[in-house]
């Protein structure tokens, strides 16, 4: 898997963030005026965080940043990839998506080094 910076549009990181939240705990994820929100209160209890907490946390604070040209960087170490691949993988299974969602999902999963389907 590879390391470093990531760089993420809008709509990826948002999959991305969603498919971490999905696995650490989904009632996290409300809905919102914009469509959902995320719900960080049970983490800021929290003593110690596991690694999956630590990862929605980075792509938490990467899309409350700014995006460059429409963008999000996100640095990851390989661990941190390799698991984002598996989330979207299992994001895809987990219902029914439209194409584009599908087809946006196995680009990551292909460009972050895993399989595309």
């Amino acid at each position: 898997m590879k390391a470093g910076c990531v760089r993420f549009s809008n709509d990826e990181a948002i999959l991305a963030l969603v498919s971490i939240v999905r696995v650490v705990n989904p009632r996290m994820l409300e809905s919102g005026p914009d469509g959902f929100t995320v719900n960080l209160a049970p983490l800021e209890k929290k003593t110690q965080l596991s690694s999956d907490e630590q990862l929605l946390l980075k792509l938490y604070a990467a899309l409350s940043g700014e995006s460059r040209g429409g963008e999000y960087e996100v640095e990851l170490l390989a661990a941190e990839t390799q698991r984002l691949v598996e989330t979207l993988a299992r994001l895809e299974r987990m219902q029914e998506w439209p194409p584009d969602v599908l087809d946006l999902c196995r680009g990551m999963r292909q460009r972050l080094g895993g399989q595309p389907g």
